[in-house]
């Protein structure tokens, strides 16, 4: 998530550096325009809990 893969002792394929390259342009693009890319940024409550998967 941080950009860090190649530090990490455990072998990272393909995917693991697209994920970690989606999951930190989508972190970055909500710090910056309080959303995630098109994908607006709910507030996640115990009555309507919401959640982000990255596949």
């Amino acid at each position: 998530m941080f950009g860090t893969l190649g530090r990490c002792w455990r072998p990272m394929d393909k995917h693991d550096y697209e994920l970690s390259d989606e999951m930190m342009d989508a972190w970055t693009t909500f710090m910056k325009q309080g959303q995630f890319g098109d994908d607006e940024w709910k507030r996640c409550i115990k009555s309507e809990p919401y959640y982000r998967v990255f596949e």
